[in-house]
């Protein structure tokens, strides 16, 4: 992310102030929010959902998608798809997210300090 690495992820390249909403410095910065947080728990429970069998049937079929033979030709292609998915998708999701959102000036709270004496 060459944005979060000069620490402009989020602004506007001309202000220096938060991104306006249909900047791509905006999209970018909601678009890895997104992936990173919300879609976490649904892209990582679809990825392992291709390892989970039915194993009291038989013959053996995935417990999602009954018409899908475990340990088929397809099946294994998938496993395979699935396995290479969350090698990728795991450690950056996890780890990268946060330090993303933590170069994400684009968050910060911008405000001026008033004290009421």
């Amino acid at each position: 992310f060459p944005y979060a690495k000069k620490g402009t992820l989020g602004l506007n390249q001309k202000t220096g102030g938060p991104a306006k909403l249909c900047s791509s410095q905006f999209i970018l910065s909601k678009f890895i929010a997104i992936l990173g947080a919300t879609l976490y728990l649904p892209v990582i429970s679809k990825l392992v959902d291709v390892f989970v069998c039915d194993f009291q049937t038989s013959p053996w079929v995935l417990s999602k998608d009954s018409s899908q033979e475990c340990f088929g030709d397809n099946h294994l292609i998938m496993m395979a798809v699935a396995g290479v998915g969350i090698v990728i998708y795991y450690p950056l999701a996890t780890f990268m997210y946060p330090n993303v959102q933590f170069q994400d000036r684009g968050a910060d709270l911008k405000f001026s300090p008033t004290y009421l004496a």
